[in-house]
């Protein structure tokens, strides 16, 4: 059965995972890092500090001064084809501490080709549907893995071999589900024998 829809944490934001889900027509909803503010003290501006403006061609740095192109690559066809932007008025800049130690170059920024793909997918990010579903993704898988491994134990497999780890693991999956029919029932019951109770003290309320 084909997948229509991926949704993934920001470790698996690279160029091999968005170009296999366009290429499968596979909806991607995965956390490409958002435009980051100012840097914490003694820290250097990094490059999610300066924004890229497509139209312009260009960066725009956190003193709001513009870095365009300055090296295309020789192919941009290449793996590892990279643009190099700069040539922004740094000797001068009150932030230079913060971005640069160059001299004379100034502060440069590099842009590879995933780049395009990333920007493409934070604006998707930001749409309040894509929000709502990307949601879902903390509600199926990390509440459980914390449940396994703080209070099942389960910090590393103690079988070797695949088949083994396999069948360790259903045990523990088993044993979660056990716990959460369990739990269930007991919210059941409560809910059952509050009913009646609530019933009951509103007829005696009645009666009196």
């Amino acid at each position: 059965m084909k997948s229509e829809e991926l949704l993934l944490d920001g470790g698996y934001c690279n160029e091999a995972i968005i170009s296999t889900t366009l290429d499968r027509d596979i909806s991607l909803l995965c956390s490409a890092g958002k435009l980051s503010g100012r840097p914490t003290k003694g820290k250097k501006f990094q490059k999610a500090h300066f924004r890229y403006d497509s139209a312009e061609d260009a960066y725009t740095c956190p003193a709001k001064q513009k870095l365009t192109l300055q090296y295309p690559p020789k192919d941009i066809t290449a793996p590892k084809a990279r643009w190099v932007y700069g040539g922004a008025p740094c000797q001068d800049c009150p932030l230079k501490g913060q971005c640069t130690t160059s001299k004379t170059k100034g502060r440069r920024v590099i842009r590879f080709a995933v780049d395009n793909l990333k920007d493409t997918l934070r604006e998707v990010m930001e749409h309040p549907a894509a929000k709502k579903v990307f949601k879902k993704r903390k509600a199926m898988v990390e509440p459980v893995f914390g449940y396994l491994r703080t209070v099942q134990g389960l910090n590393r497999f103690r079988r070797r071999g695949l088949g083994s780890v396999k069948l360790e693991f259903s045990l523990h999956l088993l044993a979660y589900n056990l716990s959460r029919a369990v739990a269930a029932s007991f919210r059941v019951l409560f809910a059952l024998i509050w009913s009646i109770l609530t019933a009951y003290q509103r007829r005696q309320g009645v009666l009196l």
